[in-house]
């Protein structure tokens, strides 16, 4: 079962199998549902995302409060849990189109929400769908009501289960698109097995934006 909820900028017109959702409404689907984002020209396709019976998807476009533009799609399983994944689009001023600038300003903003909890973290090159990629591990995150982008959360030192945090960044159509999830690792599982178990989910997840064109 999906449900949706679309609030924020009011021009906002989201269509799910031919029929808009006005701002501020939900509904129940089906699994394979996705729908089209105008104002960004983006189609989004809701990702199966571990053993989830119920996918809560909230979508709140047109934040202003870092200076850009953002544009998010958080999911979770329950509409008053924190997100155990999300979707940032941010919309890019026109003289930050470069690739290079465009991730280096990522691995900055980053480095300063790891601060908080004395974490540097790295972000590696990688390739996917977008092209080339930046990915970066967080081991033991957790989310948060502003997940991804306030400062990291971790778990407590005494947890009996430890998470994932997995975080992939890319520029596509002008956009820098930021896919981050926590993966809850089952008990038991070795840390090589965890990461490619983070990875599979991930690549759902971010097989779920595509363009219009």
């Amino acid at each position: 079962m999906f449900v949706f909820w679309v609030g924020g900028r009011t021009s906002l017109v989201f269509r799910l199998s031919g029929s808009p959702l006005t701002p501020y409404s939900s509904l129940h689907a089906e699994r394979s549902l996705g729908g089209v984002i105008d104002p960004l020209g983006l189609r989004f396709s809701v990702p199966q995302l571990f053993d989830v019976k119920r996918t809560v998807v909230k979508l709140f476009m047109g934040d202003r409060s870092r200076g850009v533009i953002d544009n998010y799609l958080l999911i979770s399983d329950n509409d008053l849990e924190p997100p155990f994944a999300a979707i940032v689009i941010t919309e890019l001023p026109e003289q930050m189109q470069n690739r290079e600038q465009v991730f280096n300003a990522a691995n900055i903003l980053q480095s300063q929400l790891g601060g908080s909890v004395g974490i540097t973290p790295s972000l590696k090159t990688i390739s996917g769908p977008f092209g080339e990629a930046r990915e970066m591990i967080v081991n033991n995150r957790v989310g948060t009501h502003c997940f991804p982008t306030s400062d990291f959360q971790l778990l407590p030192s005494d947890n009996d289960y430890s998470t994932i945090g997995l975080s992939r960044f890319v520029l596509f159509r002008g956009y820098l698109i930021e896919f981050s999830l926590v993966a809850v690792i089952p008990q038991g599982m070795q840390s090589d097995e965890a990461a490619n178990f983070a990875g599979k989910a991930m690549d759902n997840l971010w097989a779920s934006i595509a363009s219009l064109d």
